[in-house]
C-alpha cells in the first residue's frame, strides 16, 4: 500500500553506520512503473555501477551484472518494483549472485509475490498511534498547546487517515499553526471522504 511506510524504513537501515561499514557496495535503484522487465531492471542497476554500453545485448545484461557484483559484498535496494513474478524469477537466481560474501538486496513493491527469503510487511498505524504521529507533526516546534476539543477532532482526522503514516504528516504538516475551526473543516471534509469511499 502506498504511504505505508516501506521506503522510509529501508531509507534508515540503508544510512544506518553500520551498514555503510558492512557494504562494499550500496545501491539505492527508483525502479518505477516504466520498467517492469527484469534486463530493464538490470540495465538500471549497471548505469548505478557504473557500467554502461550500447555493445551490450539484452541477454548479455543479467551475465554483465553477475559478474559485476560477484566478488562484492552489496547490498542493492530496489524501490517502486513492478515487475511481475516471472521476471523477478530470473534476475533473482542470474543477475545477483549469492558469492557468499552475505551480500543482500531489498525490494520495495507494492506487488507482494516476489520469491524472497524473507518479507516484512508492513501494517497499518493503529488509531491511537496515527493520533500520536498527528500530534507530533502538528505541533512539532510548536508552543501551541493541544487542548481536549483540538484533541478530539484531531483523533478523528487522525482516523480518517486510515493508518497511513505518510497521509498523517502531510494533513499534519498542514494542520501546524492552524485555527480551531480549521481542524474542525478538515475533519469534517475528511470524515465524508472515507464514507463515500466505502
Amino acid at each position: 500500500m502506498t504511504g505505508i511506510g516501506k521506503t522510509t524504513l529501508v531509507e534508515k537501515v540503508y544510512s544506518d553506520p553500520s551498514v555503510l561499514e558492512e557494504f562494499e557496495t550500496r545501491l539505492f535503484v527508483h525502479i518505477g512503473p516504466r520498467y517492469n522487465r527484469s534486463e530493464e531492471i538490470v540495465w538500471l542497476v549497471l548505469y548505478q555501477l557504473g557500467i554502461t554500453s550500447d555493445k551490450f545485448l539484452k541477454r548479455d545484461y543479467v551475465k554483465q551484472l553477475s559478474e559485476a557484483l560477484s566478488n562484492k559484498k552489496y547490498l542493492i535496494v530496489l524501490e517502486d518494483v513492478w515487475a511481475g513474478i516471472h521476471e523477478w524469477h530470473d534476475l533473482q537466481y542470474d543477475g545477483f549472485p549469492d558469492n557468499g560474501k552475505g551480500s543482500r538486496f531489498i525490494i520495495i513493491s507494492q506487488i507482494d509475490c516476489y520469491v524472497v527469503s524473507s518479507v516484512i510487511v508492513l501494517p497499518l498505524l493503529k488509531d491511537n498511534e496515527s493520533w500520536k504521529l498527528l500530534r507530533q507533526t502538528a505541533f512539532s516546534g510548536s508552543e501551541d498547546k493541544c487542548s481536549r476539543e483540538l484533541e478530539k477532532i484531531g483523533k478523528t482526522v487522525a482516523i480518517n487517515c486510515e493508518g497511513l503514516p505518510a497521509a498523517i504528516i502531510q494533513v499534519g504538516e498542514n494542520l501546524r499553526g492552524k485555527s480551531f475551526q480549521e481542524w474542525k473543516t478538515l475533519s469534517e471534509k475528511r470524515r465524508s471522504i472515507s464514507h463515500h469511499k466505502r
